[in-house]
């Protein structure tokens, strides 16, 4: 039997599905994606998730599984709180690691992927509410984003009461700095890192 009869027997074979190439998950390799490594030999990130409070301004570590890449992104659903003021903040954030820009102004309704290339970008967006207790005043609600915290959280006055970036990652952890928590604030939130 020649090259050319095995190739018309397994095309043969595959146009009536009685053979069919091994399933690989999707992966990355060398950054290329490649048929063919075999599957045992495919390592899959284990994402990790859970809630964590932050009550000071410090550097705080989350211990990954050690199995796998480094993570991709990290994401925050959470608020940081002032029960005594009667205050509290719902914050969703994200910080993305790799090579990544972030959007720039073109016009006056449009944006642009910017020129600067960094190694991680993160953001959030935060609603405040003050719900009139504990000397907040009325209940009042305001929203802000930010560009380049994970965790950001200000008072109408523009004070910041609790502001947090994502400032290192490998396949054994992610490190988050608190950089500002006002006296009385708590950072509380589940964090997923993928």
């Amino acid at each position: 039997m020649n090259e050319q009869q095995v190739r018309k027997i397994v095309d043969e074979e595959i146009r009536k599905k009685l053979f069919q190439l091994p399933k690989i998950p999707p992966h990355r390799h060398n950054g290329v994606d490649n048929i063919k490594i075999p599957e045992p030999s495919i390592i899959i990130p284990t994402p990790v998730l859970g809630s964590v409070d932050m009550s000071h301004q410090t550097t705080y570590t989350l211990n990954l599984t050690n199995k796998g890449l480094a993570p991709t992104r990290v994401t925050f659903y959470g608020g940081a709180l002032n029960v005594s003021a009667g205050v509290h903040a719902f914050i969703v954030g994200t910080a993305i690691f790799g090579a990544n820009v972030r959007f720039q102004p073109s016009t006056t309704t449009s944006v642009i992927a910017g020129s600067i290339v960094e190694n991680i970008i993160q953001g959030s967006g935060s609603i405040t509410m003050i719900d009139g207790s504990g000397g907040g005043g009325g209940g009042t609600s305001f929203l802000k984003n930010s560009q380049g915290h994970i965790v950001y959280a200000e008072y109408p006055s523009g004070t910041l009461v609790a502001v947090a970036d994502v400032t290192d990652v490998n396949a054994s952890f992610v490190t988050v700095k608190v950089i500002v928590l006002l006296p009385n604030w708590t950072i509380s939130g589940l964090w997923i890192v993928e």
